[in-house]
């Protein structure tokens, strides 16, 4: 992981996009900045070659309040720029395969 922010929120975030997408906002997790499946095996490539990521891409998760009890009633969110270990490019092409 390049780098991690986690949050105490007093409320779950609201995506801009939920007036198209309105499940968006119960989503746990969401991944920004891949537009493909080949975004996503590129950018686990470039970590297996330890290379920076030339393209921004992030993580984001919220956890509401009913699952977790580590923020003092309130929602966690946290935001990652990801990295993965060995064979992660590998990884990727197989999510859904099995």
């Amino acid at each position: 992981m390049l780098f991690g922010v986690h949050l105490a929120l007093n409320e779950a975030a609201k995506y801009k996009c939920a007036d198209k997408f309105p499940d968006i906002n119960k989503a746990l997790n969401v991944n920004i900045g891949y537009e493909t499946p080949q975004d996503l095996i590129e950018h686990y490539e470039e970590i297996d070659r330890n290379e920076l990521p030339k393209h921004p891409r992030l993580e984001s998760q919220q956890h509401p309040i009913r699952s977790v009890s580590s923020a003092a009633g309130k929602h966690t969110g946290l935001m990652w720029q990801f990295g993965a270990g060995t064979n992660s490019a590998t990884k990727a092409r197989n999510i859904g395969t099995s």
